[in-house]
Order: structure tokens, then sequence, then C-alpha cells
């Protein structure tokens, strides 16, 4: 079910497994893993099915250090399918060092390893449309050779792939799955603007 959080609210919204807040690539991906463990999810998009002026505001924010990315409204969408509404659909796995402490990088290091996310690639490879989770030339085309002969050394290799989806805009291509589930209530237009834990 997908309903407008403006004009009705479901009256067992709050009788739910999980709640997920937000409606694009990550959340509707959770939702769609969660629904075929048997869990009933709540999703909350702040946003409609097509970005506006207002969502857009919503977006806007201050990166530290100033000027270290672009404006964060920019490549963010607060909408039904998030930023998949605007991406060009490149698709690659984090590096090793993505996963690590590092002394000159604040808020580095993640709770989990390289290897406890690497199972979950080749769904979402599936989910993105992308085909298979292969990023490494000498096995998806073993015909391949070395871009430039001799290049490839410490720290510069040739062989790593990227792989692109149609794009995939994660709202349009699983709007009917969700609306159809008796398992999922997605509310659109429904920001979160607190979360209360205990």
């Amino acid at each position: 079910m997908i309903v407008d959080a403006r004009r009705a609210l479901p009256a067992d919204v709050a009788d739910v497994d999980v709640c997920i807040v937000g409606g694009g690539p990550a959340g509707i991906s959770l939702a769609l893993g969660l629904e075929r463990c048997g869990l009933s999810i709540l999703l909350l998009e702040s946003g409609g099915h097509r970005e506006t002026e207002r969502s857009r505001d919503l977006n806007r924010g201050a990166s530290d250090p100033r000027n270290s990315h672009e404006p964060l409204e920019e490549n963010r969408r607060r909408q039904w399918g998030g930023a998949s509404a605007a991406w060009g659909g490149r698709c690659i796995p984090f590096d090793a060092i993505d996963f690590q402490k590092r002394e000159w990088v604040d808020s580095s290091g993640w709770p989990l390893t390289r290897a406890e996310l690497e199972p979950f690639y080749a769904q979402a490879m599936v989910l993105c449309e992308a085909g298979e989770m292969s990023f490494d030339a000498r096995e998806a085309l073993p015909a391949a050779r070395e871009l430039v002969p001799g290049l490839d050394g410490d720290g510069v290799v040739s062989h790593p792939l990227e792989r692109w989806s149609p794009p995939t805009h994660f709202g349009t291509r699983y709007r009917k799955r969700l609306a159809a589930s008796p398992r999922v209530r997605v509310l659109m237009n429904a920001t979160c603007t607190h979360i209360q834990l205990g």
C-alpha cells in the first residue's frame, strides 16, 4: 500500500515490525528484502512521486570541510526513488580501504568488514539490473589484455570494471510490487524529524 501522509493515515500504521526512513535505493531494497522474510514494514518517504522545490530545500546542508563536496541538494533527491531518480547507473563495490579506520579521516572505519558485505553484492546487482557481480576484467573478459603493457604494478591497476544499470529508477521499477504487498505500507510526504529509542 502506498498512501500520501498529507491525506490519510492507515489505522494500523504504527503496528509494524520495522520502520524504514527513506524511499531511495537503500530503503526500497531493505523493504523488499524484509518483506521476503515475512516482516511487516512501514517505509517513510519525505517527498512525493516527484521532487518539488520544497522537498529539494530539505536536502540543503553544508559539507565539512567547506567546499569539499558539491552542494548536498545536487545529487540527492527527496522523492520516491531517492537518488536513483538522478543517477547514471554506475555500480562499483567499495574498496578495502573504505572499511578501515584512517587516522587522517574523521569518523572513518566501518562496524562491518568488506567480507561481511560481500555476499550482498549479487542481490544488489539484481535490484540495480546491472548485470553480473563481476568487477574484474580478468574474470569477466578473460581475453582482455592489460590496457598498457607494463603499466600495472604497485598502486596502479587497470583490471577493475564498473557496471552500469539502465539506469534503474527504484521508485518506478519497484512501485507496483510494494504497492501490492500486504506487508509493506509506504507513506509519501512523511518527513521523519525525530527517532525515539527505547
